[in-house]
């Protein structure tokens, strides 16, 4: 399925025309959002956040008590799922994680983590922030949405993840996330085509509450597939 901001859709609506407002109307005494937010509420509470500054912003994200200095270029934001989750009134973190993987799914953001740090980039951003100069846009990000840079004394040990498996294994899983081979993307595909996704993240959990695990193993991808076919065979 294509969506409507980059897919075949996209003339139809463009031949509609299109309205601006203000970041404001979020908080609007009368009309402003109300939470729970729906998920309409929630995509256009993204678009609000993303960095419009055509020269990007600095954002000093709190990670474990510390603040941490990160570039947002122009349509990129960074927030942690929880501080998502309280801005959206939401049940559970599981929510706004389905929410992001359907945003992904649609190419309506792309979504990495760098340094444990979750960064949203916005596809086709001008889409939304210059519609007076709107063009048809490609479906690929802008080269300055398809990276977030950390300062330059963290440069040489930034990780970007793209896989949603490699995401939540960096948000969700300290312990594996310190071992020394990570899982790659064509790691992930093979393991979710060979185990259910349930059972791979309880026998991560698992791993994870393990105290010798980061001295005794490597490789997450090895010690995985052991440990499944330990419980549940091959």
């Amino acid at each position: 399925m294509q969506n409507s901001e980059t897919g075949a859709g996209y003339n139809e609506n463009i031949k509609y025309g299109g309205i601006k407002f203000y970041r404001s109307i979020i908080h609007h005494p009368v009309i402003g959002f109300k939470k729970p937010f729906k998920k309409s509420e929630a995509w256009i509470w993204i678009l609000s956040e993303a960095t419009w500054q055509k020269e990007g912003r600095i954002k000093y994200v709190d990670f474990g008590g510390k603040e941490r200095k990160i570039n947002l270029e122009r349509g990129e934001l960074a927030h942690s799922i929880r501080f998502m989750q309280d801005a959206f009134g939401w049940k559970s973190k599981k929510k706004v994680e389905h929410f992001i993987d359907d945003l992904t799914s649609e190419e309506m953001v792309r979504r990495k983590v760098v340094q444990q740090i979750t960064v949203l980039s916005v596809c086709n951003y001008g889409l939304y922030n210059d519609w007076e100069n709107n063009k048809r846009a490609s479906k690929k990000p802008v080269k300055s949405q398809q990276r977030a840079k950390l300062n330059n004394d963290n440069k040489d040990n930034k990780k970007t993840y793209t896989h949603p498996l490699q995401i939540w294994v960096s948000e969700n899983c300290k312990n594996v996330s310190k071992m020394k081979e990570q899982l790659t993307e064509s790691e992930c595909i093979k393991l979710n085509s060979d185990f259910s996704r349930s059972d791979i993240k309880l026998i991560l959990n698992q791993m994870d509450n393990w105290a010798p695990l980061v001295k005794k193993n490597i490789s997450v991808n090895k010690t995985l597939r052991n440990w499944l076919r330990k419980k549940y065979g091959n």
